[in-house]
């Protein structure tokens, strides 16, 4: 239990704190002088439906930041684990490479992110501890292929023979390090979805379609799974004292609303730095990424050459 001079904070309610004599606890603010209270007499909870995949809950009698709070923490603070890089080595559908990529970036994975770390930002190289590895590599059956999967030969390049549809359940989990023996019981799989059919329907397939596939068709990639990072970190400043800030302007999202909020608006300094800018090039191309901004350079300044050639042509005339 954690306490300090006007609340106490348990694992699943923070209520106010009457142990240390401020029976009226208040909620101060920096800058605007005013006192509200994130509690009513009467604060009641009531817990209307909870199960595996939904919860709602009514907070009756608390103030509505504090419960805002909690929303902006659930969307954008609690760290879950997420396909972010899609390596694709050969895909002859007609699903584009980034729409494909973007699709299998939203599968959800039945990883356990508080088994994990953050990926460093420092380096690249992943490991056991902060990353997950699966790979897609499958092709759809033609008139040659065999019929049975056994019969399917590795250097083909090709692991998984399917009739037409593309699913998670072709989405192989391939083991970083100790991860086979430390998951041996619960293998990180993508997620499925558990739908309760009547007994009469069978043959339901309840995995998501990542795409369709002609017959001859191939798909060939592999996908890392990264900790989600949170965006904002509290450190001590110059004078000693703790402070929040954004820890990685990449990740924020830069909301106003705390502008609406005339008792907490003067506590938050929002501002932008106008000499950084994050600029990012993406190639799909034969040119590399970096050749793509050399090249526009080059353009700039054969702008430029002609823009000083016409004003010396007029000068001279």
């Amino acid at each position: 239990m954690i306490y300090n001079n006007r609340y106490k904070l348990d694992q699943h309610v923070l209520s106010p704190d009457t142990t240390s004599g401020n029976k009226t606890p208040t909620l101060r603010t920096t800058g605007s002088g005013r006192k509200s209270s994130p509690f009513d007499e009467d604060c009641q909870i009531k817990i209307w439906k909870m199960d595996n995949k939904n919860l709602e809950i009514d907070f009756i009698g608390f103030h509505f930041s504090l419960i805002n709070a909690y929303r902006r923490i659930v969307l954008a603070e609690v760290a879950t684990v997420a396909i972010e890089k899609v390596f694709m080595y050969q895909n002859t559908s007609v699903v584009q490479d980034e729409v494909l990529a973007h699709r299998i970036g939203l599968i959800p994975l039945k990883v356990p992110p508080h088994l994990f770390n953050f990926k460093p930002t420092d380096c690249d190289q992943v490991s056991e501890d902060n990353c997950v590895k699966y790979k897609l590599r499958v092709k759809c059956r033609g008139k040659n292929d065999p019929q049975h999967q056994s019969t399917l030969k590795e250097e083909d390049g090709v692991t998984t023979l399917v009739d037409k549809l593309v699913t998670t359940d072709h989405l192989e989990w391939e083991p970083i390090g100790n991860q086979a023996t430390v998951f041996a019981d619960n293998p990180l799989t993508p997620l499925q979805e558990d739908v309760p059919l009547p007994p009469e329907v069978k043959g339901v397939n309840t995995s998501l379609v990542l795409a369709k596939l002609k017959p001859g068709q191939r798909l060939q990639l592999e996908a890392y799974a990264f900790k989600g990072k949170c965006v904002i970190k509290v450190a001590a400043n110059k004078q000693g004292e703790l402070e929040a800030s954004v820890g990685d302007a990449r990740y924020d999202s830069c909301s106003r609303n705390v502008y609406n909020y005339d008792n907490i608006k003067d506590a938050v300094e929002l501002s932008r730095n106008a000499k950084h800018i994050i600029f990012n090039v993406e190639s799909q191309s034969v040119m590399k990424s970096y050749e793509i901004l050399d090249a526009a350079v080059d353009v700039l300044i054969e702008k430029c050459d002609t823009l000083l050639a016409q004003l010396n042509a007029v000068e001279d005339s």
